[in-house]
């Protein structure tokens, strides 16, 4: 692991201005995507969009060898869902790579937040919350780097033999905004984004050879460089130099392997023969060997070979210290993120029960591919099923999971001791008790199962040998989460994220708890906090009864069925809402429809209480406006539930509706309407609770005070209800208005208005 703090502005000046546009255009097409998304409009624009990008990247003068991704969003994090993976494929044997990251924002004087930015070869790097973010039966790998960036920064770092593969990078805030607000209210809308590119370097100049033989060549000052590749079971290799012409041997040999970790080197000076041992070799990558000459002058010709050591196939009958099995076949379930690995013989998948004294130590190795399994949870579980015993003797079992490699098992190899994620087991019996390692976001590659037998005499360390076929049952698998769910404490979610849409399972915790499969509870909810929560969004809509029975008392029947309809709704809908574990939610139907149905019953109950307080005499004229509103919000709740404008635009259409209402009921009576007795107890009052309720609801919720607040929200506005209602519905007009057609009637009100009659009577006198 690599950590980089990265605090200086480092941008080429003559590129700001490009990626200044490059900037825009991002942000562009992002909010071509948020606005048109289901559009053949925003197909197009979008299409404009890439294609000036595009040529953009052209013009700085992009390499065919360089990639390079769109710009992704940057968060706060609270779950891998916040974070957007990104990748990009480096081939075997290159000689670096060099990695370009920026962090950018939409405006300057949006906050200076920094941004912790990760990448993992071979899978998606994890994140650490705090220390208890994995159990302790969790196998975890830091990230290859780590960096710290604030916005506006470029940053260029070159990498020596990269390992092969896809190299991942995620990018997250460290803030996170607990403010709760609508849509269209924060002013500054802020932005982050990270653009990352990779430059590809050459090829390494290398002449390939094959292990296992005799190698001449001629070598000289410089050097020569040799490739090969080795076999899954290898744990070791020498290179050995018999020969060298014309004299003793004056040459060193370098091992070179990929992120230049551990380079070895042995000089061969006045020898005849040497040779160099290399341990737990990367079997997914090229192995790199330097043979230099370091006389005085000249060269010479080298004679040399590759030995491995690797694990014998367990149908051998050569006798080995590790013994391996087949790889291992794998079978995807239909319409599920599960992968199982076993043997698939005469139509029937099972993992064959593995004889555990066959060697003393015995290996399964097995393949994660991308993108298939990367973003699940890879487990595994091993199970005692025969062990025949006396009482004299016990067996110590000790096993892990391994990554590209096999350790070096030389003659004085302990599996217990060498490993820091292993399994360390005494075995008196068949009941013992099965063991189970989960890997989080298990990285594409091969994999081994290690497992190492060793029996004693019972209260003494002498080694006896083992009683004859030991079987044990393990079974391996990729899952979602953790065992197909987030320990009864959260939501598993399957992601689809990034431009090449990385599949992978997280989980969404509820009560604040934390980590990988919600196993933290350092800052979750308490019991009693969460059931006051329930009780508090639930509860509070009976605030909604004193405004239904005035309602029906004052004979407002429709609009008493507004509020029913939205005290149920929205009593049910926070009943299954909530920042709560799902023992204390109760969900009726699924959460779309309530949370639809809770916002459409609220908005339709300020449009309906709005239309009743204009007291519009024309019956029909009121049940069109009220039919229509109720379409249009439909419309909005469906579009985007949670904007401003499903507040703002009924609001003050209503209010162009009183005013019109009473303004005409003012200028006919000659006088105020209503009365100052209904302005000042009960207009003043209900606006008053409406304003304060609204003012909360839009400003002040926050995530620590949403359960108050929002109860808050709830009894303003149920109770505003009962002093904005009038005292009675608008006065019946005459019924044979009511069965005039509606162009007609307009036409009747046009003519009955004093201009109208003005006009007639101008006319009639010229």
């Amino acid at each position: 692991m690599i950590i980089i703090n990265i605090k200086i502005n480092n941008i080429n000046h003559d590129n700001k201005y490009i990626i200044m546009t490059m900037d825009w255009i991002l942000n562009s097409i992002r909010i071509i995507r948020n606005y048109n998304s289901n559009t053949a409009t925003a197909i197009c624009l979008t299409s404009t969009f890439r294609i000036s990008l595009m040529l953009i990247i052209f013009c700085i003068g992009v390499s065919a060898n360089t990639e390079m991704n769109l710009a992704a969003e940057v968060s706060g994090y609270t779950y891998y869902g916040d974070v957007v993976p990104v990748k990009y494929f480096v081939q075997s044997g290159l000689s670096h790579i060099n990695f370009t990251i920026r962090i950018s924002r939409n405006k300057q004087e949006c906050p200076y937040y920094t941004s912790t930015i990760l990448i993992q070869h071979a899978g998606l790097p994890l994140v650490y919350q705090t220390e208890n973010t994995f159990p302790s039966n969790f196998i975890t790998t830091d990230p290859t780097f780590i960096l710290e960036m604030n916005p506006d920064v470029q940053i260029s770092f070159t990498v020596v033999r990269p390992l092969p593969g896809n190299w991942f990078i995620i990018a997250y805030d460290d803030y996170i905004s607990n403010e709760i607000k609508q849509k269209g209210i924060d002013s500054k809308n802020c932005y982050y984004s990270i653009m990352s590119r990779v430059s590809l370097g050459d090829l390494v100049n290398a002449t390939h050879i094959d292990y296992g033989t005799v190698q001449t060549h001629t070598i000289g000052s410089s050097g020569k460089m040799f490739s090969f590749k080795l076999p899954q079971s290898t744990y070791g290799f020498d290179i050995v130099i018999t020969k060298c012409v014309p004299q003793a041997c004056n040459v060193t040999v370098s091992y070179l392997p990929s992120l230049q970790n551990s380079i070895q080197l042995e000089y061969c000076q006045d020898v005849k023969n040497c040779s160099m041992h290399v341990q737990s070799p990367n079997v997914d990558d090229i192995q790199l060997i330097e043979i230099q000459y370091i006389g005085l002058k000249g060269s010479q010709q080298v004679t040399f070979s590759v030995v491995v050591h690797g694990c014998v196939h367990w149908k051998s009958s050569t006798v080995s210290q590790c013994k391996t099995l087949s790889l291992l076949d794998r079978m995807h379930v239909p319409e599920t993120y599960n992968i199982y690995f076993g043997y698939i013989s005469s139509n029937t998948f099972a993992f064959n029960k593995l004889n555990l004294t066959m060697a003393p130590l015995v290996v399964v190795p097995f393949l994660i591919e991308d993108p298939l399994d990367i973003g699940g949870t890879l487990k595994f579980r091993l199970q005692i099923v025969k062990y025949i015993y006396g009482l004299s003797t016990y067996m110590h079992l000790c096993g892990g999971l391994i990554f590209n490699h096999l350790p070096s098992f030389n003659g004085s190899f302990d599996l217990c001791t060498s490993l820091p994620f292993v399994i360390n087991r005494t075995v008196t019996g068949v009941n013992f008790s099965q063991i189970v390692q989960y890997v989080p976001y298990p990285r594409a590659g091969t994999w081994h199962v290690v497992l190492q037998t060793q029996c004693f005499e019972q209260g003494t360390d002498k080694s006896v040998v083992c009683p004859p076929n030991v079987t044990a049952e393990i079974s391996l698998e990729i899952q979602p989460c953790l065992d197909n769910g987030c320990s009864s404490k959260g939501q598993c979610k399957l992601i689809g994220q990034g431009s090449h849409r990385i599949v992978l399972t997280a989980c969404k915790c509820d009560a604040d708890y934390q980590g990988y499969a919600c196993t933290d509870p350092i800052k979750a909810q308490s019991v009693l906090i969460q059931l006051v929560a329930a009780l508090l969004l639930t509860l509070s809509n009976l605030f909604f009864l004193p405004a239904i029975i005035i309602a029906l008392k004052r004979r407002f029947i429709l609009e008493a069925c507004v509020y029913t309809y939205t005290m149920f709704f929205s009593t049910f809908y926070h009943a299954c809402d909530g920042d709560r574990l799902a023992l204390y939610r109760l969900c009726i139907a699924s959460y779309e429809v309530l949370q639809a149905s809770d916002f459409f019953g609220s908005y339709c109950s300020i449009w309906y209480t709005l239309i009743a307080m204009a007291q519009i005499r024309f019956l029909r004229l009121a049940h069109v406006l009220q039919t229509i509103g109720a379409f249009f919000i439909f419309v909005g709740v469906v579009y985007d539930r949670r904007s401003v404008c499903m507040i703002i635009v009924p609001l003050l259409c209503g209010i162009v509706l009183i005013g019109v209402s009473w303004g005409i009921k003012m200028y006919k009576r000659k006088k105020l309407y209503p009365s100052w007795k209904r302005y000042a107890f009960f207009l003043l009052p209900g606006c008053v609770l409406a304003a304060t309720g609204g003012s909360v609801f839009i400003f002040l919720e926050t995530t620590e005070n949403y359960k108050y607040l929002h109860s808050f929200w709830h009894m303003c506005v149920a109770l505003c209800i009962c002093f904005l209602l009038p005292p009675h519905p608008p006065k019946k007009v005459d019924q044979n208005l009511l069965t005039t057609p509606l162009p007609l009637m307009f036409l009747n009100c046009l003519s009955a208005c004093p201009q109208m009659i003005a006009l007639r009577q101008l006319i009639a006198l010229t």
